[in-house]
């Protein structure tokens, strides 16, 4: 609704050089000439556009409508390039920068641009939405100024042209009392009359006007895909280097901004030199490295091998500077934590994966530990078309802190005649939460600051949407909360300007998001516009029957819904798969000395509970899969290796046993024999030390009790008892009673051997004996013989 204006303005001649006649016909005649553009020509607010032949009106968004696009055979458009000033006052001058466009294929003959400003002032939030979507060319009344263009426009060309007026000269009261939003409009024409009109707005503040409310912003500080930090590193590097998170970051520095922040920001995975993606380091590079092993030398005297050096983690720079940034950033500011990675903490409730939760739940508390931040709670947020009273209860039961809802969904009259405080609190079943509860609207048109928009367009009509609601009949004081959801095409230096023209808009002042809670926690909300003192006048306290669902209208207002929309939810098969995964790869990163290898495949894990990929089954689906795949090969990354076999043929013996580690990081595991029969006992556990990428040889002892055949199985568990790796099972032949035997035997052997060496030493000497006394007896009667001869001689 808007109040009658002070002055009227004479309703504005036909266009072109041309004159009524008395007849009637002519007069009626004339009448539907000057209506026929206004039916035929379609416009927007933010980019007027007008063919020169007949077209269908252009579709809209209900928040910020826009144009069709121009046809072939012609058009223009008008681009806001400067709102001006952001209050208009007494003294001072209205100052509008557009551009206009040669859209079509002929020329543009004298165009000109006419400013017309309306003096009743907006009192009615929906009035704004109506104004920027009425199509055609505005004449009503008589402009303000005219500004000229060149005398030719040709097809494809622009021209920027400013117009400026006198505020003192465009009519509006100075009554301090009727300050606020005035719609404006800048008109295209040429040489045959209006093409087209642009539909925006100032705001009208006299010096002694006073009216005031608190606003607050919630920065959303969140990744689009929180797992893209493993499955596309190379994307998420250059977004935090030069993208969507560093324009995040550039606008978290603001000292007039909240975060909602997702500590998965801090959290940033280490990613191996080895390979990209999901690849802890211990996938299929460790099966290569195992099978290369085999062929290695051994070095040292304690069995280790040469292997494939470990693989090395860092954490790509821009991602740490983020994380970094962030951290320090957070110090003296309202921070509400969002679940890590912005997991679906209802959808994990309702599939019963409460050890995968419980993983959530506490790395979120480790980051917010190690990062030295205290956040106000963990926040479930629901979008405004699946609010229900079932779905909040939902959240609260899965262990939401407080919950993140649009105001539309929790207000009897989504629109109203007085915007409450964005605060409540809901109750489900034994819990009250807080509930803050965004303007949708606002956070809305911030949304709306994307590159290729015309953004100046959206911060006039956020400028003027806050002054209407400063503006409303309410003695109670008031906060409204903004929560904008940035994409990919965010335009950074819109949204801090449009912050910038926000603060320094007289009829806003600062607020945090620790008053709303404040208030929700202290019991200081009122329902009642006319209150006073320090309470908020807010939504107070609310159930499932004041919950509905609600979203953009046709009108360009928040309106409830027939129904709520299905919740888009990660799958329940999809979780159960990766609670599985993450409990195998707890067991081996439980015996690891680095946590480093395991890095990449947990974030995997964890980020895939994310609602970000709720609408992507199949993504999500295939990330288990691959979070799958690789927990198996870090479990195949840990092995025994017992010989072939063994005959046990003493009463004890020690067996070799060889453990392999293709981890990048060393280990501490036991090995564990057990045989099938009692006819051996078997040490107890033998704890080891495995160097990263090794192998090591450890002896286990074994007694035997009596003679036969048994199978030693060897496992490696970790401290607490959980097994490792498959067990691996080999025969060992037990005869003990073969060694006393052999000995027998032997030492029989060895009796004879000396009896028969002693018998045959005797015999040898005595032989030698004789032979030597004979040789004696022979040789003197020689010498006696030869003596006797040389006698005769």
């Amino acid at each position: 609704m808007s109040e009658p204006s002070p002055s009227v303005h004479p309703r504005a001649p036909l266009p072109g050089p041309r004159t009524l006649a008395s007849a009637a016909p002519r007069l009626l005649l004339v009448a539907l000439l000057a209506l026929a553009p206004a039916l035929l020509m379609p416009t927007g607010p933010a980019i007027a556009q007008v063919t020169a032949s007949q077209a269908p009106s252009a579709p809209s968004t209900p928040s910020a409508p826009r144009p069709a696009e121009p046809e072939a055979s012609g058009g223009v458009s008008l681009d806001l390039l400067d709102g001006g000033a952001v209050t208009l006052k007494p003294g001072g001058k209205l100052t509008l920068k557009v551009r206009l466009t040669n859209r079509g294929t002929t020329t543009i003959e004298d165009p000109a641009l006419e400013l017309r400003v309306r003096t009743d002032r907006v009192t009615d939030r929906r009035t704004l939405a109506q104004w920027q979507q009425q199509d055609g060319p505005d004449t009503y009344g008589v402009p303000a100024t005219t500004e000229k263009g060149p005398s030719t426009l040709d097809a494809g060309d622009s021209t920027e042209l400013t117009l400026s007026v006198d505020a003192d000269d465009l009519g509006l009261s100075t009554a301090s009392y009727l300050w606020g939003a005035r719609r404006l409009s800048v008109t295209a024409t040429d040489a045959d009359g209006p093409l087209a009109s642009l539909r925006s707005f100032t705001v009208w503040r006299p010096d002694d006007a006073d009216a005031k409310i608190a606003g607050s912003v919630l920065l959303p500080l969140s990744a689009s895909d929180p797992g893209a930090a493993v499955t596309d590193p190379d994307a998420y590097e250059a977004s935090a280097e030069n993208g969507r998170l560093k324009d995040l970051e550039g606008l978290a520095a603001r000292d007039d901004v909240d975060w909602m922040l997702d500590p998965a920001l801090l959290d940033p995975p280490a990613l191996s030199d080895a390979g990209s993606g999901g690849s802890s380091g211990s996938g299929s590079s460790g099966s290569d490295s195992s099978a290369d092993a085999d062929d290695g030398d051994d070095t040292g005297d304690d069995g280790d091998s040469a292997q494939t050096p470990p693989a090395r983690f860092t954490t790509p720079d821009a991602t740490k500077h983020l994380a970094d940034t962030l951290t320090s950033g957070a110090k003296d500011r309202d921070v509400i934590g969002l679940p890590y990675a912005q997991s679906d903490t209802i959808a994990l409730e309702q599939a019963g994966t409460t050890d995968l939760s419980d993983a959530l739940a506490a790395r979120s508390e480790k980051v917010w530990e190690d990062a030295h931040i205290d956040p106000l709670g963990e926040a479930v947020t629901i979008p405004g078309e699946e609010a229900s009273g079932e779905t909040l209860s939902q959240a609260v039961t899965s262990g939401a802190d407080l919950l993140v809802v649009p105001s539309s969904s929790l207000r009897a009259d989504p629109v109203g005649t007085v915007t409450p405080s964005s605060v409540g609190t809901f109750t489900a079943g034994d819990r009250t939460v807080p509930v803050l509860a965004p303007d949708p609207t606002l956070s809305e048109e911030v949304s709306q600051l994307r590159t290729g928009e015309d953004v100046q367009q959206v911060r006039q009509r956020i400028l003027a949407e806050t002054a209407v609601i400063a503006s409303e009949q309410s003695s109670a004081q008031r906060q409204v909360l903004i929560a904008p959801q940035l994409g990919e095409d965010m335009d950074e230096g819109a949204v801090a300007s449009t912050l910038d023209a926000l603060d320094d808009a007289p009829w806003m002042t600062k607020g945090h998001v620790s008053d709303l809670l404040d208030a929700a926690d202290g019991g200081d909300m009122v329902t009642d516009t006319g209150a006073t003192g320090d309470g908020l006048y807010a939504l107070g306290e609310l159930d499932a029957d004041d919950v509905h669902p609600s979203g953009p209208g046709e009108d360009g207002t928040w309106a409830h819904l027939p129904r709520a929309r299905s919740r888009d939810e990660v799958d329940t098969g999809t979780l159960q798969s990766l609670q599985r995964s993450l409990r195998s790869m707890s067991t081996v990163a439980a015996v690891a000395e680095d946590d480093a290898p395991f890095s990449a495949t947990r974030s995997l894990i964890l980020t895939t509970t994310s609602t970000t990929l709720a609408k992507d089954h199949d993504e999500a689906s295939r990330r288990a899969r691959t979070a799958q795949k690789d927990v198996a090969a870090m479990r195949e990354a840990i092995h025994v290796v017992p010989a072939s076999g063994y005959n046990l043929v003493s009463d004890s013996a020690g067996v070799p046993i060889t453990v392999t580690n293709d981890l990048d990081s060393p280990i501490t595991v036991k090995v564990d024999v057990s045989t099938d029969r009692p006819i051996v006992r078997v040490g107890d556990p033998t704890t080891v030390e495995v160097p990263a990428r090794q192998k090591k040889e450890v002896t286990v002892p074994i007694d035997a009790i009596a003679n036969g055949t048994v199978t030693l199985t060897s496992t490696v568990r970790s401290e607490d008892g959980e097994e490792l790796a498959a067990p691996v099972s080999v025969p060992l032949s037990v005869n003990p009673a073969w060694e006393n035997w052999t000995t027998m035997v032997l030492v029989g052997a060895m009796g004879v051997l000396v009896v028969v060496g002693v018998l045959r030493a005797r015999r040898t000497g005595s032989r030698r004996r004789a032979a030597a006394a004979e040789l004696t007896d022979h040789g003197e009667g020689e010498a006696a013989g030869d003596a006797a001869d040389e006698e005769r001689r």
